[in-house]
């Protein structure tokens, strides 16, 4: 009778739950973020600074908002997009190498959200706050122990 509770197919199972980890339900929003929040950053750099937008539109938006110059702002614009989708799909696929990505891209973010600061007042500052919070939460649970447990068990 293979149903039968033997000690060999108690370890059996138990051996076959710790292989199939799955992931802390905080981690499927956070690919869900990652991902969605990656497309619209690429959208929105587009349609505010590609080329739909007029140069006279661009020069404005540049002087009134925005301290870096144009080339950094886009370049760190698409590149923050790009990272959040490769740091997305790299938690869905078990990579644990998205873990410090994801503090690197973080730390860029807030660095250049404070140095791109114009007119720096309370609206500039609970902006640069709540993107350190949210950051700060997505760290923390890719760091916690069932994500840990996570990452270490890759199907392949």
């Amino acid at each position: 009778m293979p149903d039968q509770d033997t000690p060999s197919n108690r370890s059996d199972t138990a051996h076959a739950r710790t292989h199939l980890v799955q992931a802390p339900t905080a981690l499927y929003f956070i690919v869900l973020y990652q991902v969605a929040g990656g497309l619209l950053g690429l959208y929105l750099t587009y349609s505010n600074y590609g080329p739909p937008v007029s140069g006279s539109q661009l020069m404005a938006r540049m002087s009134l908002y925005h301290s870096l110059p144009y080339a950094v702002l886009v370049s760190a614009g698409v590149i923050n997009g790009l990272a959040a989708i490769v740091i997305g799909i790299g938690i869905a696929m078990r990579q644990a190498w998205v873990r410090p990505l994801f503090l690197l891209i973080a730390a860029e973010t807030t660095i250049l959200m404070l140095l791109d600061l114009k007119r720096p007042g309370p609206v500039e500052f609970f902006t640069v706050a709540g993107v350190l919070l949210v950051n700060v939460y997505i760290a923390f649970v890719l760091y916690l122990e069932p994500a840990n447990r996570y990452f270490q068990r890759r199907s392949d």
